[in-house]
């Protein structure tokens, strides 16, 4: 299927709102999210010291590029890192005002689109996944991604401050699955649904699983759950060692997404770091080893 019929401007619309509905949804787990909408980009911001976390969303061109990026350093002061995101469609504008700003570019973002989405597979034999419904699963959830990503454990257990920190359930709207061989949580995958769109995130396998179709097998258990919920579309941003992988699941490439990074440093990022050491403290449930 040609990539045009893949990605028609409306499907593209739908991933693009789904991937600000996860990524909000993902931040009001953690410290102090905070969010600012204009007609042409959202801002979505935490505690977090990363750019990961602390974002600029381009959806179109702003009249005034240079002034909207103004606007969003001002909302991210205080946050030692902070990035612009942008599709490929606008490159062209957004790289040289970016660059004029301060910012770096990164590589870019392989988005991948599958459909349709077919009923999943079996595991393969000595994997057992089940969807995150606890805050026990949760830290299960923590534990393996954290290991799949090389992501330390304070970092996670400030990310999920709010969860750990009162025992909730996860959030509901992002369905968080865990796939388990030998009674330990070996591999995670995770998905959000809205308008027939499941975006997948959080798609990791420890280093000692990795091999035995587990990152696959999870991955499939999150599309099919969001197929039940009616979704017909899922993408997902993939890194350059993960691509094959969903490729031979049937994903397709369909564009870059671009990165522009004001990187931490110096003193802010050394205070935005004890502030989320601080919040990994505070939670009554934490992480294994942290």
């Amino acid at each position: 299927m040609p990539t045009a019929a893949l990605l028609s401007p409306d499907l593209r619309d739908r991933i693009d709102r789904n991937h600000l509905q996860f990524q909000w949804l993902s931040l009001r787990e953690g410290p102090r999210p905070r969010r600012r909408d204009w007609p042409d980009a959202t801002a979505m911001g935490s505690y977090l010291p990363t750019e990961v976390a602390n974002t600029l969303f381009l959806t179109r061109l702003p009249s005034d590029l240079p002034g909207r990026l103004r606007e969003a350093s001002e909302f991210f002061r205080g946050t030692p890192a902070w990035r612009v995101t942008a599709p490929d469609t606008l490159r062209s504008e957004v790289a040289p005002a970016a660059e004029a700003a301060g910012m770096h570019p990164a590589p870019p973002v392989p988005r991948l689109v599958l459909k349709p989405l077919l009923p999943a597979p079996p595991p393969p034999a000595g994997l057992s996944i089940r969807r995150v419904a606890s805050g026990e699963a949760l830290h299960e959830f923590c534990e393996a991604s954290g290991r799949a990503f090389r992501i330390p454990p304070w970092f996670l257990r400030a990310a999920f401050a709010a969860r750990f920190d009162s025992n909730a359930a996860p959030e509901p709207a992002i369905h968080r699955f865990v796939g388990y061989a030998g009674g330990r949580p070996v591999a995670t995958a995770a998905q959000s649904t809205s308008d027939g769109v499941t975006g997948i995130f959080f798609v990791g396998t420890v280093p000692e699983a990795r091999r035995r179709g587990f990152g696959e097998a999870v991955t499939r258990a999150a599309i099919e759950d969001a197929r039940a919920q009616g979704a017909t579309v899922a993408w997902l941003q993939s890194t350059a060692i993960g691509r094959p992988l969903y490729e031979r699941m049937g994903f397709r490439w369909v564009h870059d997404d671009f990165d522009w990074v004001v990187p931490a440093r110096g003193l802010g990022a050394l205070r935005a770091m004890g502030r989320a050491l601080s919040l990994a403290v505070a939670p009554r449930r934490g992480l294994a080893g942290a």
